[in-house]
């Protein structure tokens, strides 16, 4: 007697339905973007007072506006935020730049005092 093969049955694969899923990812360079680059600095010399914007305040420390944003955001720079944009006044930025000449000073101290 010939042997038939009968063909199996395959189980189907157990499929899940999909279902919506939020993700919230903030990107810093994205974030930097969106609103904090568009005022420098405005300059009130009838009132001896300056106000920066992140760009301003780059530009100043020489460093990126998205290393700006994380100073403010670790408080480590005081501003305020006006609408989308943060400002910062001069003499909060004069404040933070004074800090860390100090900073400076201490860590390099002996090798200046050797000079």
């Amino acid at each position: 007697m010939p042997t038939v093969n009968i063909p199996r049955r395959r189980k189907q694969p157990k499929v899940r339905r999909a279902t919506p899923v939020r993700v919230v990812y903030m990107n810093p360079a994205l974030y930097g973007r969106t609103g904090g680059l568009r005022t420098r600095v405005i300059r009130l010399p009838d009132h001896g007072l300056s106000i920066y914007g992140v760009l301003g305040v780059a530009e100043a420390l020489k460093c990126t506006p998205v290393r700006v944003l994380q100073l403010i955001h670790e408080q480590k720079l005081k501003a305020h935020r006006v609408g989308q944009e943060w400002i910062v006044f001069g003499p909060d930025l004069a404040v933070y730049m004074q800090t860390q000449a100090d900073r400076v000073r201490e860590r390099y101290r002996r090798y200046l005092e050797s000079c």
